[in-house]
């Protein structure tokens, strides 16, 4: 009966501590200077090219979770995380899949005019010098690409 309880809760602690966020190692990848060179949202066409609030400016990921974006309209600051999470999300070629996968979030403002940029990656896909974020709202999916400044 004993070894019953125990194989019960161990199964238990796997599946609640399976499903939980937890901080990953990607943060340490990250941290530097990036830009985001494009934007592209998938269609039932294929890809196509969109703007975005960050067009053209720089990213300076800190490793204390701080961020700047600078751009030629001005700098905003905020913060910035990546966690590995259990659920459904979109790759960067539209592939949908269940398991563990990294997002990330980034709140960011500019002091002087109050604006606010926030951006949610639902997966997160680190190459080296180039990291893809994926967005999905429910209706459609934009996965942003960054390089390296």
């Amino acid at each position: 009966m004993k070894s019953i309880l125990r194989a019960t809760l161990l199964i238990a602690a796997l599946y609640i501590f399976a499903g939980c966020r937890k901080t990953n190692d990607l943060g340490p990848q990250i941290t530097g200077s990036w830009v985001m060179t494009e934007a592209q949202q998938y269609t039932p066409y294929g890809w196509r090219f969109v703007q975005t609030p960050v067009d053209g400016g720089r990213f300076d990921f800190s490793s204390n979770g701080n961020v700047s974006y600078s751009d030629f309209y001005g700098d905003m600051y905020g913060s910035w995380s990546i966690a590995t999470v259990r659920d459904g999300y979109y790759d960067e070629f539209g592939n949908y899949y269940t398991d563990l996968h990294d997002v990330m979030r980034i709140d960011m403002r500019d002091p002087s005019t109050a604006q606010t940029i926030n951006l949610y990656f639902n997966d997160l896909d680190y190459q080296g010098s180039v990291f893809y974020g994926t967005y999905y709202n429910g209706s459609y999916i934009v996965r942003y690409r960054f390089e390296r400044y």
